[in-house]
């Protein structure tokens, strides 16, 4: 990165603000290009059509508020899957796996194996 700087403190130009302002700007864009595309990618092209260029704080502020009102509109539920895995002991079955949702495995209607001990039963 070619940053302007100044050391001598006699410039007419304040290079140092200017490479401060760069390196905020930077901050930003990096802040910026990690957000997720399908939720903040309107916010995120809003926030890069300001002129002059926010500083972080306020770019973060106004993600995070989007963010809240986002999900507040949406109303999102947490959706929760459940999934049990047997195994079929005959030899057609070995190789894969047989997802089952019926009661006839359940160590509630068939009794507990040896191999569980002395663990809560529900």
């Amino acid at each position: 990165m070619n940053s302007k700087r100044c050391s001598c403190g006699k410039c007419e130009y304040d290079l140092n603000t200017a490479r401060d302002k760069e390196l905020e700007t930077l901050r930003i864009h990096n802040f910026l290009s990690g957000l997720d595309e399908s939720t903040h990618g309107v916010i995120r092209s809003q926030i890069c059509a300001i002129s002059p260029f926010p500083d972080l704080d306020t770019v973060y502020q106004t993600i995070s508020q989007n963010e809240t009102i986002r999900s507040a509109a949406t109303n999102e539920v947490a959706v929760m899957g459940f999934a049990s895995q047997v195994s079929d002991l005959s030899a057609s079955s070995k190789s894969s796996p047989v997802f089952t949702r019926d009661a006839s495995s359940c160590f509630k209607v068939v009794g507990y194996p040896d191999w569980w001990g002395d663990r809560l039963r529900p």
